[in-house]
């Protein structure tokens, strides 16, 4: 392999359309060797892009031989959890060292945010991907399957689920900063809580006393030329004394908020333990793949069981 001469630069603002046809190009190419078909390949939404930018603006990496875009990689501070994804090297170009320091520069930033360890997901029958991450001290530490349900039933927000607006999240940070400690020392997605409101919705779920029992979050911008949303985070909290009812609500809620818009699916991938294998066959879930979940650094590799944190970008 003789490394290509390029440089890795923080995405600007005028160049979203061009890392939207990189990405473009990027999926197509994947569709086009995992099916045999030559198949379209929607643009990732502009505000997609550009709300990564505002969570995460030295995370949200490109890089270029010249005036071309070769590459581009995002990266997430969650606390002192890091997350990449997705990576994606014009096919072109690839295996000429731009993978390597896309991934090299996201990492720098974020160990500069205070990330002590750093997750990510491949997916499984793509070997040459799982492998490469290895190469870079990535362990696997589980299978996170891409679960996907037809909404095709009229559903109704559970009582004790609201949505969130945007106004009202100061009055809700603390708690749900205190929910994810509860879930995993150090992690902290009030990013994705704030970011979400310029391209899905989130929802809270509240107890009797009005506490915060659990949250869910979803992309609905991104995904929406695919026929659905993303249930991008469930998080229930861990001491609740009716958990399996708080997630049961949660994600009953979800679909139904989708549903109600107009979306035909709702997918994600997550690890699982026997309590959401349980809710999942109840909801009717279908896995139609498998992803592989590697972790690299300290603290634990299995917190995020029973919570649905789906690593996919």
């Amino acid at each position: 392999m003789i490394p290509l001469d390029h440089d890795i630069r923080p995405l600007r603002a005028d160049q979203v359309e061009q890392a939207q046809r990189l990405a473009q190009g990027v999926w197509k190419d994947v569709l086009q060797k995992e099916t045999g078909i030559k198949l379209d390949y929607p643009l990732k939404p502009e505000m997609v892009l550009r709300t990564y930018m505002s969570m995460d603006p030295g995370g949200s990496l490109a890089a270029w031989s010249g005036d071309r875009m070769v590459g581009a990689i995002y990266a997430h501070a969650w606390g002192k959890v890091g997350w990449v994804g997705p990576m994606e090297v014009d096919p072109s170009w690839q295996r000429q060292g731009i993978g390597r320091s896309l991934l090299q520069a996201a990492e720098g930033y974020l160990a500069d945010e205070g990330c002590e360890s750093i997750g990510l997901e491949a997916m499984a029958e793509r070997r040459g991907s799982v492998s490469f991450y290895e190469s870079r001290r990535y362990r696997p530490v589980g299978d996170a399957p891409f679960f996907d349900k037809r909404l095709d039933d009229t559903q109704i927000i559970a009582p004790s689920v609201s949505p969130l607006e945007e106004n009202d999240i100061p009055a809700w940070s603390k708690s749900i900063s205190d929910l994810c400690r509860s879930i995993c020392p150090g992690l902290d997605l009030s990013r994705e809580v704030q970011g979400v409101m310029a391209i899905g919705k989130a929802l809270v779920a509240i107890s009797d006393s009005g506490s915060l029992n659990g949250l869910a979050v979803l992309h609905t911008e991104g995904s929406r030329d695919l026929g659905g949303h993303q249930l991008r985070l469930m998080l229930v909290d861990p001491a609740s004394r009716n958990r399996n009812e708080v997630g049961a609500a949660l994600l009953s809620s979800c679909e139904a908020l989708s549903h109600n818009a107009g979306a035909g699916r709702l997918f994600f991938t997550t690890t699982i333990d026997d309590t959401l294998v349980d809710l999942l066959v109840m909801r009717k879930y279908r896995i139609l793949g498998t992803n592989v979940r590697l972790v690299k650094g300290n603290g634990e590799t299995r917190w995020w069981d029973g919570n649905i944190i789906s690593w996919t970008g």
